[in-house]
């Protein structure tokens, strides 16, 4: 079901619960998504025959059989009166790369868990 509009304090529930027993005590909880942003981009390589020179402090790599690079996305959830950073989980960044996931869309939250980051500046 397609979220139609934000849900009235939904960043002060999430704050209010910062980690949920079960995803079926939450409440319907919709945001906004705002400055969503591909950050922390990691390379994973799976190598075949990996060769070490004995001459050079360098690795020689015979094949490189997969590359896969493994973005983060940031984002600001909105309710429309206040707004909290978030990071979209690994397993959805695939909803973002399809589009499902948009800045200025919507999203439905389904499960989280709120972290505090204490002194860390607000850039």
């Amino acid at each position: 079901m397609a979220a139609k509009t934000v849900t009235p304090d939904a960043v002060s529930t999430l704050l209010a619960n910062p980690s949920p027993d079960s995803t079926s005590d939450l409440p319907d909880i919709v945001v906004q998504v705002l400055d969503l942003k591909a950050t922390g981009n990691k390379y994973m390589f799976v190598l075949s025959n990996l060769l070490i020179s004995l001459r050079f402090p360098v690795f020689r790599f015979r094949s490189v059989t997969n590359c896969t690079v493994l973005s983060y996305y940031r984002f600001t959830a909105n309710d429309g009166k206040t707004k909290l950073k978030a990071m979209i989980s690994s397993d959805m960044c695939s909803q973002v790369l399809s589009g499902a996931i948009q800045n200025l869309g919507l999203i439905r939250v389904l499960d989280y868990t709120v972290n505090v980051i204490p002194n860390k500046s607000d850039k």
